[in-house]
């Protein structure tokens, strides 16, 4: 995988209204095929209050490189030799606010959607193993999440952050 993301930024209003565009040029030379891939990149932020509220709303899409390294991560328990296929978020929309909600507590709540090809799947391996190793199917996917965190920043090197995020395939 080869990429090339130029883009650019800009500050309007005091800083208060950021907006990046660009595009994410992507040379996917996968299995003796090699294609090219143009994704969007593009995100507005406005500041209001200070920074005390943020919304932003943004699209992206990318390709991510699938190995036996990174899906064992995932599941350990995984067939040493799979197929693999590269990741392909064609688009992904995301939006929702941040923000502050005193010195040391701050905020995000969001949500996103993303069209994802090509998505690590594990299934049971009921050919080559007695049922105790996982064999990876690839599909494409509709991902619907929701997100949501909170952090308290004590000290200069100490941050607590709580997440949540819910996910819908």
């Amino acid at each position: 995988i080869v990429s090339l993301k130029p883009s650019f930024k800009t500050y309007l209003w005091n800083d208060k209204f950021k907006a990046t565009v660009g595009i994410d040029l992507t040379v996917n030379a996968d299995n003796g095929k090699t294609k090219v891939h143009i994704y969007p990149v593009a995100e507005v932020k406005y500041s209001l209050f200070n920074d005390i509220f943020i919304p932003y709303i943004g699209v992206k899409g990318g390709m991510k490189q699938q190995s036996l390294k990174s899906l064992t991560l995932e599941n350990e328990f995984l067939r040493p030799n799979v197929e693999m296929k590269n990741q392909n978020t064609a688009i992904e929309v995301y939006g929702g606010f941040k923000g502050t909600l005193s010195k040391n507590i701050s905020f995000n709540v969001g949500g996103g959607y993303a069209l994802v090809q090509n998505l690590a799947m594990f299934i049971n391996d009921t050919l080559f193993s007695p049922r105790n190793r996982f064999d990876v199917i690839f599909d494409t996917a509709k991902i619907f999440t929701l997100t949501g965190s909170i952090s308290y920043q004590m000290l200069e090197k100490l941050k607590v952050d709580v997440i949540a995020n819910y996910r819908s395939y």
